[in-house]
């Protein structure tokens, strides 16, 4: 993904070469937008919509007309200078890689807000699934990815999101409690929640931490957007996992949005079949309307994977706003296990969810 900068100063000699030296230094990781007015600036950038907001010190912003989830920093002629007008500084006259730095830490604190993934101050790292249509694999690709960060020694929850959904083809465990008993815990706003997810779940031979599927499929359906705040919530600030990974549906309805927020990473699989790739366009399509509405990154966060991929049947799609991070061919009469095993093993890839 690339960070959009947009700069604002004075000095167009400035302007050209810090604008030069970025595009020929970073051109695969910034996007770079620059202007020496400032009234135009803030008339383009709820259009630009940057990640990164740098002004020189010449410009006294009302930052109050800058959007929310955009990161802020004045340019100052002088080192040592942190705040000015009440506002983080960067000296414009450093090593661009110094300057590169102080951008990206700016992105991070912001974009930290933006997925409203940090409860508490813990670390963990959310990662959801979707099929973009009915049988590329999605669930396995999930399964893989989960048994693949417990190999590598991180403590991994895996929750099965779907209506329809099963994790007994994937995992095995002892226990007699559903994700149902989960919800009927969330809804009915148990004291003792924390206590009550802990009982419910159950390990696998891999490590994996996972809730066994609803008995009902009604009741996953009926999971509110408050509801699974409650749970991700609780599940973040009570217990010390690493990674918690979400197999989920594709759907309009309220908690799909709801999962696009609280996720720090979305993996998206296809087959490259026609009818795949119609709806994956149309996805991207409706993602950047809601990114538009509630002024949220969805996409930047968003990562494709090509699974059961033939060149035969199979077409890659071009010029897509999320992050293609490899493909994986269909594998000829595999039992479930055997799939989830050859797609743990590309471990290369599945790493690049985490870039």
């Amino acid at each position: 993904m690339k960070i959009k900068i947009l700069i604002l100063d004075l000095d167009k000699n400035y302007i050209s070469r810090i604008t030069t030296v970025f595009t020929n230094k970073y051109m695969d990781k910034l996007e770079v937008y620059s202007f020496t007015d400032a009234k135009k600036a803030m008339e383009e950038i709820h259009t630009i919509r940057p990640d990164v907001f740098l002004a020189s010190e010449n410009f006294e912003l009302n930052v109050d007309d800058i959007p929310s989830k955009c990161g802020f920093a004045y340019l100052v002629n002088s080192n040592g200078i942190e705040e000015i007008y009440e506002q983080k500084a960067i000296c414009k006259y450093q090593k661009v890689e110094l300057i590169y730095k102080q951008i990206l830490e700016i992105f991070a604190d912001v974009s930290s807000n933006i997925t409203g993934a940090k409860f508490d101050n813990k670390n963990t790292n959310i990662v959801a699934f979707y099929g973009c249509s009915g049988g590329t694999g999605s669930s396995s690709l999930a399964t893989a990815y989960a048994k693949n960060m417990s190999q590598k020694g991180l403590k991994v929850l895996f929750i099965n999101c779907e209506k329809y959904g099963s994790t007994d083809y994937f995992f095995s465990g002892t226990g007699n409690q559903t994700f149902s008993d989960v919800l009927y815990a969330v809804k009915s706003k148990k004291t003792n929640l924390s206590i009550k997810l802990e009982s419910a779940v159950r390990i696998d031979d891999s490590g994996v931490n996972f809730y066994e599927a609803s008995s009902m499929a009604m009741d996953t359906a009926e999971m509110k957007k408050e509801d699974f705040q409650t749970l991700i919530n609780v599940l973040k600030t009570a217990f010390d996992y690493d990674v918690i990974v979400l197999d989920a549906d594709l759907s309009l309805e309220e908690i799909f949005g709801e999962i696009n927020h609280l996720a720090n990473t979305i993996v998206i699989s296809s087959d490259g079949s026609e009818i795949s790739n119609k709806k994956l366009f149309r996805l991207c399509e409706y993602l950047k309307i809601v990114e538009q509405q509630k002024d949220e990154r969805i996409l930047a966060k968003t990562k494709l994977i090509y699974n059961k991929f033939s060149n035969k049947t199979g077409k890659v799609l071009e010029n897509l706003d999320i992050t293609l991070v490899g493909g994986v061919p269909r594998f000829e009469h595999a039992t479930i296990k055997q799939v989830v095993e050859q797609l743990q093993s590309r471990s290369e890839m599945l790493e690049k969810i985490n870039s």
